[in-house]
Order: structure tokens, then sequence, then C-alpha cells
């Protein structure tokens, strides 16, 4: 068995892209490939897709933390101090900020926290927070709401009195804080989209392997796998780019999902149909050269016994 895969066709990645890609009609080429290196190719895929998307929203990051930074520079003075949250201002002060994701935060002296739990302020499309006197609120766009006290995150600092001081100087100096967004978000992306793949290229490879034989092409279950992998390139970049301008500019499409699906669905159709139309060629070639032959052999027959009769 070892020496059987050991014959089987052994791609570079960066030559197995390109032809995923470009090469549609030699897809068979990609279909002599074993399952574990196909898996190999997609795990490299997805490993510089999480890297993109990781480097792009931690860049996205850095502007919206900043500009966060500058309007809490402009706010009154407030600060946590006994668990408890105040603000030098009568009224209640917010900052909102829609750059990456939808987020406002809103700070008040009050202690009537009911207000907000029963839908007191605006309704809000992204996350709020509320800093009320007593209480933290964090209200999202699903209407769940969360609230506790300020003893959870100060039991968890060695200072236990926070200000505006301190937070600005944090957000500041925050190359640490790059580092974690980008590694939460490399393993959250990775591990989600790596693993919907997967799903995605087996419902691919069954849809290929039915297809072929609908057609009558004898293709192996790994064959076709190995092609499912490869009809998933473009889908794959396309989506890339469609984080990327969602992350910078809000672009949203709402059938976006349906169009990569549908894209990998072609690529894997088109290529198993080609490939059938290449061995039907290919046969009619093969077949045309031996009738040839025969024909040949014929003829030259006749010449033999014509010159025997002579």
């Amino acid at each position: 068995m070892e020496k059987e895969n050991d014959k089987r066709t052994k791609l570079s990645f960066f030559k197995r892209f390109k032809l995923s890609l470009i090469n549609l009609e030699q897809y068979h080429i990609v279909a002599e490939e074993t399952i574990p290196r196909s898996i190999k190719y997609l795990l490299i895929m997805f490993l510089i897709f999480a890297c993109i998307t990781a480097m792009v929203t931690t860049i996205q990051s850095k502007k919206t933390l900043n500009e966060v930074t500058k309007k809490l520079e402009n706010i009154s003075d407030f600060k946590i101090e006994n668990d408890e949250f105040s603000i030098e201002s009568d009224e209640k002060v917010m900052i909102e900020n829609n750059d990456l994701i939808k987020i406002r935060l809103l700070f008040d002296n009050s202690e009537d926290i009911e207000k907000y739990m029963q839908n007191g302020s605006d309704k809000y499309d992204g996350t709020e927070i509320i800093f009320t006197k007593t209480r933290l609120i964090v209200k999202s766009d699903s209407e769940k709401t969360i609230e506790f006290g300020y003893d959870i995150i100060t039991d968890k600092l060695s200072d236990k009195n926070i200000n505006k001081e301190k937070i600005i100087n944090f957000l500041q100096n925050r190359s640490e804080l790059y580092f974690s967004i980008f590694t939460y978000v490399f393993i959250f992306i990775f591990t989600i989209y790596f693993t919907t793949g997967l799903i995605d290229v087996f419902c691919l490879a069954l849809l290929g392997y039915i297809v072929s034989r609908m057609v009558k092409l004898p293709l192996k279950f790994f064959a076709v796998f190995s092609m499912a992998v490869s009809s998933m390139t473009l889908p794959i970049i396309l989506n890339l780019v469609y984080l990327i301008a969602r992350i910078f500019t809000g672009f949203e499409m709402s059938k976006f999902q349906l169009m990569y699906t549908l894209v990998s669905y072609i690529y894997i159709i088109s290529a198993i149909l080609i490939l059938r139309s290449n061995i039907i060629k290919t046969n009619f070639k093969i077949e045309e050269k031996i009738k040839k032959k025969i024909e040949n052999k014929d003829d030259a027959n006749n010449e033999t016994d014509a010159n025997e009769s002579n």
C-alpha cells in the first residue's frame, strides 16, 4: 500500500495552488494526490487565510483604539473606586464607534439599573456597555443583557482603583494588547473556518462522487476528495477578500455564502465533466489509431495476396 501511495503525484503547495485556480483541465493531476496531502494543502490555505485576517483585524483595531482613546480624552474624568463608578458629569456621557465592531459606551452616575435592563436606552444594533454607579451592563444586538458588579474587574487587578488616566495610559501602551488580538483572532478564525472547510469538502466530494457515477466516470473517492479540496481554492480567496472589505469598510453581502458555495460546486462539476470529455477524446484517438493500423495491415495483406497471385 505504501509503494502505491509513493507512486502518486506529489505537488508543491504553489504548483497546486496555481493549478487549482486556473487549470481546471488538469484536475486529473490533482486527483492522483492522497487524501493526507490534500488535507495538508487545505490546512496551509486556511493558515494563510487566518494569518491575513488576523493581521487586518489587528491593523483596524489599532485605528479603532486610537479613536476611542481620543474620545476618552475629551470626556469628563471618571473612576471606579470601592467597586463603584462615578463620572464628573451631571448628564450621561456616550462614546460610539462603528469602525471594526459596532460598540457604544455609556457612562451614567445613576443607580437606576432597571431603566437599562428594560430597554430604557434607545435601541442599538451593536454592543452597548453601560457604566452605572454600582453595576456594569452589557447589551448585545441579539438582545441579550448581562449585568455584574465592578468587583469582577477589580478582583483581577493589583490596583483596585481605576480612573480615566490609567485607562488612557493602558490604551496608549498596547503592544501586548495587539499581540493578544492577533492571537485570539488567528485561533478563532482558523478553528472555525478550517472545521467548516473540511465539512464543505466532504459535501463537495460526495456531490462529485455522485456526479462522476452519473456520467459513468469511475473515479475513486480519494480522487474526488482531492479535486474537491482544489475546487475550494477560489472560494477561499473570495472569502478572504470579502472579510478584508468587511473589516475595513463595513461592506456586507447578504447572499455571499450562497455564491461561495456555488463557485466550489461549479468548479468540482466542471472538472469532472472536463475529465470525462478528455477521456472520451483520448479513447476516440486510440480507436482511430487502431482502425488505421488495421486498415494498413489489410492493405498490406491485400497487396501481398495480389503479388502472390501474379
